[in-house]
């Protein structure tokens, strides 16, 4: 394989995890109720994403349907379980084609410290097994940890989260590809104009670590600022949508998630 059809393949999979590591927030939904499933009680989660990502060596589109299912142990601790189906369409130059891969997660939510005087904060721990439909990529493994804090004013809830993602190196094509660690922090304010409509908007700060295939580096690490934004509804008690879109230099992405508990 040719140093340029690395650089291309590189490209496809870094997006490809900038995508999965988007994911990791729908983990934290606008409502931060909802950061922690009540005990003794089931949480049901159905999500559909769209993102679409411009660099210079051209476009990649990716599509995903998610469910989760979220149960509460105790009023401090969860357990959740997901499964994702990503589409990612690429068109770059000389390769036009669509990769599918499904990712299944496990993870948990942990309360540490609820809220009083001082900010609560959250920890959240996810393994994730991805699978992917082509028979020339080998399946992987990775995770992510995450720590929320935040503090209520009423009506506004003011939160800072950050999110450190791992993926395991994988065989694709016959080269290995290490996507290594990636981070990002997430200031947020959410705006409760009433009892069913939450308002959100923050920032998305990313890093990207190097890309590397067979030891040698491939791309530098990157990194993006972008914008969220979103709307949450409850359309009735214990049921909440939410749309929310994410902008940034090179990124552009869409997300609708419906909450239910069960």
């Amino acid at each position: 394989m040719s140093r340029g059809a690395c650089i291309t393949l590189c490209t496809v999979f870094g997006i490809a995890n900038g995508v999965f590591t988007h994911l990791a927030r729908a983990q934290a939904p606008l409502s931060i109720e909802q950061l922690i499933v009540d005990a003794s009680r089931w949480q049901f989660t159905a999500g559909f994403d769209e993102q679409s990502a411009h660099q210079p060596v051209g476009e990649v589109r990716d599509l995903g349907l998610r469910a989760s299912l979220r149960y509460g142990i105790t009023p401090r601790l969860e357990v959740n379980a997901s499964f994702s189906h990503r589409g990612l369409v690429r068109r770059l130059p000389g390769d036009y084609g669509e990769d599918r891969t499904n990712v299944l997660s496990i993870g948990s939510n942990w309360l540490v410290h609820p809220e009083d005087r001082w900010p609560a904060l959250l920890i959240e721990l996810r393994w994730d097994e991805y699978l992917p439909s082509g028979s020339d990529t080998e399946r992987s493994r990775g995770g992510a940890l995450a720590a929320t804090v935040y503090r209520s004013i009423d009506p506004v809830v003011l939160s800072l989260r950050a999110t450190l993602n791992h993926r395991s190196a994988f065989a694709a094509d016959e080269r290995e590809i290490d996507p290594g660690t990636s981070w990002r922090i997430e200031p947020l304010v959410n705006f409760a104009v009433n009892p069913r409509v939450t308002l959100v908007t923050g920032l998305t700060f990313v890093r990207d670590a190097a890309t590397r295939v067979d030891g040698t580096r491939i791309l530098a690490p990157r990194h993006d600022l972008g914008l969220r934004l979103g709307l949450g509804f409850a359309p009735r008690p214990g049921s909440n949508v939410v749309l929310s879109g994410d902008m940034s230099s090179t990124t552009v992405g869409v997300a609708l998630e419906w909450f239910i508990e069960l």
